[in-house]
């Protein structure tokens, strides 16, 4: 299994992306065809765009920032989200 981080998973959010051509092709030409991320990179990218909803008083400036949220929870709902459970804990502290 491949686990992605939050700045892979920037990339693959927006195929507009300069990056993102390279790293597709970088993931299909990887033996392991497993991929995962986190619950910690999900944690991430929901408090940026609550952060950014928060911060923005204008309703119709919100807008913007609630369609991404919402399309940030379809992209995340194709991925397979490992928990941020005891092992993980325990790996983390060991770094």
């Amino acid at each position: 299994m491949i686990v992605l981080d939050t700045d892979h998973l920037s990339i693959l959010e927006y195929p507009e992306r300069p990056q993102y051509q390279s790293l597709m092709e970088a993931m299909d030409r990887s033996t392991d065809g497993d991929f995962a991320t986190t619950a910690v990179s999900l944690e991430e990218q929901l408090r940026a765009w609550l952060a950014a909803i928060h911060r923005t008083r204008k309703v119709h400036d919100q807008i913007l920032y609630y369609s991404r949220l919402t399309a940030l929870i379809g992209f995340f709902g194709q991925w397979t989200i490992l928990p941020f459970n005891e092992p993980a804990a325990d790996r983390f502290v060991a770094f």
